[in-house]
């Protein structure tokens, strides 16, 4: 058949007439442009769709004639995943399962279901015996749509060659912490993505999410667990924009993103809905990374990250914990186990023998790597990081009793000694590497630990065995 001057040879009807028009951007009779060409491939790979595409040119005489060759995946893929991480104290596993279906409604949409869950053990001190500290489960479906859906006239002609795409989200996910808390978050979002020059754009013009959560009596007098722990709910915007891009063969990623919640609910006078508090709140971030390239395919990456949230409106004290930051695992701060350190320079015992994690609204990362090879797919990394996260600087008198009012304030944020509570830790890696799927394990050593409790903030001094945390997860950390 013949659609928009192109003529196309479908041996089964696996795509509706008029999908690819928005796709191809090379017409008959119009002069040969290269960019016309990237862009045709750009949205062709975006869609996801295609095992292979192959843009052949031919010359005949003082013509040209485009011939393009798409080889369409499997309609429907399974894909499953599973990741570790512990230290002496604590030990966990999760896993995750996803089923999709490309091309759903023929014109390149994708549907994905998933579901996954982890398992936590925390190691009891008093018999060395392991019990099941967190459990939690999750499930998303996740709609694709290469387009942006949107009145055509808010659009301009060229926005097709943005590789645009909307996505609509639904996510669920349960959360047990033994002896502390249950909790239940339900989420729904609309995403406008697309691509101009080497920026990818993200517009989140709606997002609402509903929080229960039920505290068990015994952990009344856990300070830190309250900090950001409510029954809420979210409605908020947030705008997203990351740029790649090389320059004397060193490589340089940066990413912003501002988030707003509450304003169209202060813009109503409601300051709840079905009975549930509203969050009003502000929250951004900056990352940036630099690679430098070196002989025998090694490497130094940096990383740099300083994100903040701070709630506002009447009543507003604590920022939620969903717009807070947490400190450790296998990204970050690789020396500690995940929301286990900070903020600040709060005391090592408290985080222990409460079991409970931490959040902040303010953080500070910087980490560096020495990448190498080993062998073909096998590479190992010296890496090092530094950084903290803090509670705004404030009177918490009538929230907290004298002795958790002390522990608050240690994690608090002051101009004057922000910098003597960077935790620091260093460590080794290895990394299996095998095109798309990188397993990575790092032995992070605590160095400095501004939380350290009878002995030197610099723990490598007189180093113990809860110094070293071992963290397995998937892909690079930055």
């Amino acid at each position: 058949r013949t659609s928009n001057g192109m003529d196309i040879l479908q041996p089964s009807r696996k795509f509706r007439p008029g999908f690819l028009d928005d796709q191809i951007f090379l017409a008959r009779g119009a002069y040969y442009d290269n960019s016309e060409l990237r862009n045709t491939f750009k949205n062709l790979t975006a869609l996801g769709v295609f095992k292979n595409i192959e843009l052949d040119i031919e010359e005949q005489d003082s013509t040209l004639t485009a011939r393009i060759k798409l080889v369409p995946l499997p309609k429907r893929a399974v894909t499953a995943g599973i990741e570790g991480l512990g230290n002496n104290g604590s030990l966990g596993i999760g896993g995750n399962f996803s089923w999709d279906n490309r091309n759903l409604f023929k014109g390149g949409e994708l549907l994905r279901l998933s579901m996954g869950g982890s398992v936590t053990e925390q190691r009891n001190s008093t018999n060395n015996t392991w019990l099941i500290d967190a459990r939690e489960l999750n499930s998303s479906a996740t709609l694709r749509i290469p387009k942006l859906l949107l009145p055509e006239a808010w659009l301009p002609e060229k926005s097709k060659k943005w590789s645009p795409r909307t996505e609509m989200i639904t996510k669920v996910s349960y959360q047990f912490r033994a002896n502390e808390f249950n909790r239940l978050n339900l989420t729904n979002r609309l995403d406008y993505h697309w691509k101009i020059g080497k920026t990818n754009h993200t517009l989140t013009p709606a997002q609402l999410s509903l929080i229960r959560i039920d505290f068990n009596t015994a952990s009344q007098s856990t300070p830190f667990l309250f900090v950001g722990f409510q029954d809420l709910v979210f409605a908020s915007t947030a705008y997203r924009f990351s740029e790649t891009w090389s320059k004397a063969k060193r490589r340089y990623y940066l990413s912003a993103d501002l988030e707003s919640g509450g304003h169209l609910w202060n813009a109503l006078d409601r300051d709840s809905i079905v009975s549930l508090p509203v969050s009003r709140f502000l929250k951004t971030s900056i990352d940036f990374r630099f690679y430098q390239p070196l002989v025998r395919k090694r490497e130094l990456a940096f990383r740099s990250f300083l994100g903040m949230s701070k709630s506002w409106g009447e009543g507003a004290i604590f920022t939620p914990f969903e717009k807070s930051y947490f400190m450790g695992g296998s990204n970050d701060m690789r020396g500690w186990t995940a929301y286990h350190f900070g903020p600040g320079a709060t005391p090592e015992n408290l985080l222990q023998s409460d079991g409970f994690f931490t959040a902040a609204p303010i953080k500070l990362i910087l980490s560096g790597e020495y990448r190498y090879t080993i062998q073909e797919a096998l590479k190992g990394a010296i890496f090092i990081d530094a950084g903290n996260m803090w509670l705004y600087a404030k009177d918490y008198n009538g929230v907290f009793n004298a002795a958790q009012q002390e522990a608050i304030t240690l994690g608090q944020f002051y101009w004057n000694t922000f910098y003597k509570q960077l935790g620091l830790n260093a460590g080794i890696g290895l990394r299996y590497d095998i095109e798309f799927f990188i397993l990575r394990a790092d032995l992070g050593l605590k160095m400095h630990h501004p939380g350290a409790v009878d002995r030197s903030n610099w723990v490598i001094s007189d180093p113990k065995l809860r110094d070293l945390n071992l963290n397995i997860g998937i892909g690079y950390p930055f």
